[in-house]
Formats: C-alpha cells, structure tokens, sequence
C-alpha cells in the first residue's frame, strides 16, 4: 500500500489514502508478512485450508507448497513487537492480511467459510484485541476514514496515559468526549465506549471531532 513492489504478482498495491492522506498526520509502519517471514517475491499464489480442526496456509496452485509454519511462525513473533502502532490498515482477501474477507477452502477445493481473518491478522487481533484495524478500501469512505482516525487517536491517548492531559488542555468537544470514556478502567472498556460513541455520528460531527483530537494530540506531541 506504500508503493513496494511486495504482492505475490510482484507488483505494488498502492494506496493514495495512506501515502497521501494519512501520512500527512501519523508515521506508517510497513509491514508485509509473507516477505518478511522469507517468501519471495514473486511467489506462488496461497491460499487457507482447513483439514478437520487444523488450518494450513497451502499454495493455491502448488498443493504441495506449504508455508503454515513459516507464517505462524512469524506472525507470532512479529505482532509481539508492534506493542507501538496505534491503529493498523490491511490488505482484503490476503490469506495473511485480510478482515473478515478471507476465504477458507477444504483440502479438495471446496470453499467452507467466507468471511475469515488472515493468520497474520489473527494474531493482531489476540495479541492487540482494542487495536483498531481497517482494510484499506473501507476508508474510501470519508466516514469511516474519520472515524478511524479517531480511533487510532484515542487508542494512542489511552495506551499512553494522556486521557487527564487531553481533559485539560483540548478542545470543550474533545473534553466532553474524553470524560465519558475517563472513568472506565481498562483499555478494552473504554476503545469499546469510543466505538459506540461514535456509532451514528454525523460526517460534520465525526469530522470536528478527528480535527480537534488532531489538535490536542499535536499539542502534546504524541504522535
């Protein structure tokens, strides 16, 4: 999504929400699962496969090829050192990288779920269960990309201890919406009442708010 040439076709899946929109407020962290964990590039197309209780990541074509334990491998320890990131953006249908858009395939091809996570995605999800994650198509939509802008915001705050000094020093609005989340004692109760606080907001609403965060996390230097 960054412009590298990483995909299994060898080709890039830039997003000029990310590169053009988002890195203008926040650091990007790339992160390409299947490279990292040594697959080449290019590389056989793979695909999940589930046999009785047991999930493989096998080749789609080459059903000899099998990188489970490489990539499991990997994404266990790689997720472990992501503890930083506030919010993560993924790559849909990518057998390590999708949300809830990855198909699951018997051993002789029949499709038996859709809708499932990547291996790498999975793993964030256990290890970092509050973390906000987005595939990146979803944010073409301005109120959804706002909204996880505040999230990603309020889940920085949260995880660094700033919620007393985002009361003190920002916005009446932001103040307003910090102090119903403040009280709350743990990261996973208060991302939940962020969500369901931002659950039919207006775009003119969510847009104020993701300003006026923007504001008082600039003016803590957070980010």
């Amino acid at each position: 999504m960054l412009g590298d040439e990483v995909r299994y076709d060898g080709k890039n899946k830039y997003s000029s929400i990310c590169c053009e929109q988002l890195a203008s407020y926040y650091k990007l962290v790339p992160v390409c699962p299947e490279v990292e964990a040594g697959l080449t590039i290019p590389r056989p197309a793979i695909e999940l496969i589930q046999d009785t209780n047991d999930l493989f990541i096998k080749g789609r074509d080459d059903k000899s090829l099998d990188v489970t334990h490489r990539l499991t491998t990997f994404s266990g320890h790689k997720v472990s050192t992501l503890a930083y990131l506030s919010g993560y953006v993924l790559t849909p249908r990518s057998p390590s990288c999708g949300v809830h858009s990855v198909t699951v395939k018997s051993p002789l091809g029949d499709i038996l779920k859709h809708g499932e996570n990547g291996v790498f995605t999975q793993e964030l999800i256990q290890q970092f269960p509050s973390l906000p994650i987005i595939e990146e198509p979803d944010l073409t939509d301005k109120s959804t990309l706002d909204e996880f802008e505040i999230l990603v915001m309020m889940y920085h705050i949260i995880q660094r201890d700033y919620l007393t000094k985002c009361i003190k020093d920002s916005h009446a609005n932001v103040r307003k919406f910090i102090l119903k989340i403040n009280e709350l004692t743990t990261t996973h109760k208060q991302m939940e009442q962020v969500t369901t606080l931002l659950e039919g907001e207006s775009f003119q609403r969510l847009h104020r708010l993701k300003v006026e965060l923007r504001d008082c996390v600039s003016s803590l230097t957070l980010m």
